[in-house]
């Protein structure tokens, strides 16, 4: 099954009112959850019926550029591909709006430059973060690292961490810009 017929059964399970608080399909990743939004700092993160999944979305720059708000404990859905503890997200349902920040090949729908960047001469090459970026948006080149800014989320994993694992760059190379 290709990602553009996921998404448009996904949706269609929305619209014909299917409940869709939780439907994954372990054979693909693929998730539609509804939930409520709890932000912490800079993360965001969805709950409901005793999930939850902290949300891989779109830099916050596009997100304004696409006039996306998420409000605390605002009631949205959203659609993508399960990462460990997170949801890649692809669509998002709010409000009776569909707002795709994906395409079917997930790439983002848009680009908007900034986000999170290395400092060189403070890389020690650990390759840590590599494993750790939820999109794959760091690689290396002359043993340092390396962020594509087209993949970047600003998830801010490789920097800060993630609850109860990795703790982000040990020397504090990689940060926002």
């Amino acid at each position: 099954m290709t990602g553009r017929t996921i998404l448009m059964i996904l949706l269609l399970a929305l619209i014909v009112g299917i409940n869709a608080q939780d439907t994954t399909d372990p054979a693909t990743g693929w998730i539609s959850f509804e939930g409520s939004i709890n932000r912490i700092g800079h993360r965001v993160f969805i709950q409901g019926q005793g999930s939850s999944y902290q949300l891989f979305l779109l830099p916050q720059r596009a997100l304004d550029s696409l006039q996306i708000e998420l409000i605390q404990d605002e009631k949205l859905a959203v659609a993508g591909i399960v990462l460990g503890p997170g949801i890649l997200v692809y669509q998002i349902f709010k409000a009776e709006v569909v707002t795709q920040l994906r395409d079917s090949e997930g790439k983002p729908v848009i680009f908007v430059p900034g986000g999170v960047e290395v400092a060189p001469s403070r890389c020690i090459g650990c390759k840590l973060c590599v494993s750790q970026c939820p999109v794959g948006a760091i690689s290396f080149v002359q043993r340092k690292a390396v962020i594509d800014p087209a993949k970047c989320i600003e998830c801010y994993i490789c920097s800060e961490g993630k609850p109860g694992g990795f703790k982000g760059c040990p020397v504090g190379a990689i940060k926002g810009k």
